[in-house]
């Protein structure tokens, strides 16, 4: 079972070689997107292309960001705070959603490996 991060989707859509290795990953498994990551992808469209682009996204199911994400996104930034490691709040959001629901976070961006308990499957970019 995964999430996928905005890096993930990206690569995916535009079918480079690490979309294509994401894709043979992730097989016939689960795969969710958080709200974030919806709103990450989607937010510099405009007019018709953002149309096209929710409708790309409507198959993938979106998670929803409760409370106890809250709580567990608190857990996380404290923890990356006192370690001098911190990342961008999505992603804090993101990670907090993967742990909780106790799903792997497929990713480019290697910054996801500095918190602690976060399955992480990393690709590489590649053209």
């Amino acid at each position: 079972m995964y999430l996928l991060d905005t890096s993930a989707i990206i690569e995916i859509l535009n079918a480079t070689e690490s979309g294509a290795e994401i894709l043979l990953e992730l097989g016939d498994s689960f795969v969710a997107i958080s709200p974030f990551t919806r709103y990450e992808y989607l937010y510099n469209f405009k007019g018709k292309r953002l149309d096209e682009e929710k409708r790309i996204l409507r198959n993938l199911p979106v998670l929803d960001f409760t409370s106890e994400c809250v709580d567990k996104a608190i857990e996380v930034y404290q923890d990356l705070k006192s370690k001098g490691k911190m990342i961008n709040e999505s992603d804090i959001y993101i990670s907090a959603l993967c742990i909780l629901n106790g799903l792997t976070l497929v990713t480019l961006d290697s910054h996801f490996e500095r918190i602690g308990g976060l399955p992480v499957k990393l690709f590489k970019f590649r053209t």
